[in-house]
């Protein structure tokens, strides 16, 4: 089954805390302390939370209001179980982020809304980003992310989006291997 939660983000309330370890695997470990080195930065909210624990799915990693009314919901999309599974090949990454953002960026309900789709540093997920009136949850979202998924899974041809004019690495893909990841995601629902 799909997880679909609001489990990390900026100050995890105390009365998410429990509902986040159980259905989501997110648990947060929020602190104070700022960073050794001789740096005076805090650690970062997505730093906070316990890699250890989080499953796949589609997670709110955090709302922000940059102007009042105007709500962006950053998505974590979940790929592989961090720390315990290989993490998605950089080509194949990079061959999802080229079909789930195209796929997205032309849904007639969401293209309009959508800011961003890429890969995690990490390579365990993607994020997207969205914006709305009111703050986007995991369900409004699903059917699209996994809808994007499936069009990975069943996609024939050349990549979109790589050619030597359109890509700043058009050769580093690998269609065959992001299809493997992207059929593991959406066998999940």
């Amino acid at each position: 089954m799909l997880t679909l939660s609001v489990c990390v983000g900026i100050g995890i309330q105390d009365g998410l805390k429990n509902h986040c370890r159980e259905a989501c695997g997110f648990e947060s470990h929020h602190t104070d302390q700022k960073y050794s080195g001789g740096t005076n930065m805090q650690v970062i909210s997505s730093f906070t939370v316990n890699h250890l624990l989080m499953n796949r799915g589609i997670f709110v990693s955090r709302v922000d209001t940059p102007i009042p009314g105007i709500y962006l919901t950053t998505f974590d999309i979940r790929l592989t179980l961090p720390n315990r599974e290989a993490h998605i090949p950089p080509e194949a990454s990079h061959t999802i982020e080229h079909l789930v953002a195209t796929y997205v960026r032309n849904n007639i309900e969401w293209k309009d809304k959508i800011v961003y789709f890429g890969p995690m540093g990490c390579l365990t997920g993607f994020y997207l980003i969205v914006y709305d009136r009111h703050p986007v949850t995991p369900e409004e979202i699903s059917s699209l992310v996994l809808n994007a998924f499936k069009f990975v899974v069943r996609f024939r041809g050349d990549v979109i989006g790589a050619t030597k004019e359109e890509c700043g690495s058009y050769l580093f893909h690998n269609l065959s291997v992001a299809k493997k990841y992207a059929k593991k995601f959406v066998h999940i629902s």
